[in-house]
């Protein structure tokens, strides 16, 4: 019964959307990480 609960949640919208979100944030993230990456690297060139 549980694993039908999930397959119906796994095809709901808010499921989809809230993976869009998370995945937006991931993106967000991997911004962030990029850019603090490159001012550590400025940081120990200068």
């Amino acid at each position: 019964m549980l694993v039908e609960n999930l397959g119906d949640y796994a095809t709901s919208e808010s499921f989809g959307n809230r993976l869009e979100e998370l995945e937006a944030d991931a993106d967000d993230l991997r911004g962030f990480l990029a850019d603090d990456t490159l001012v550590r690297a400025e940081v120990v060139n200068d």
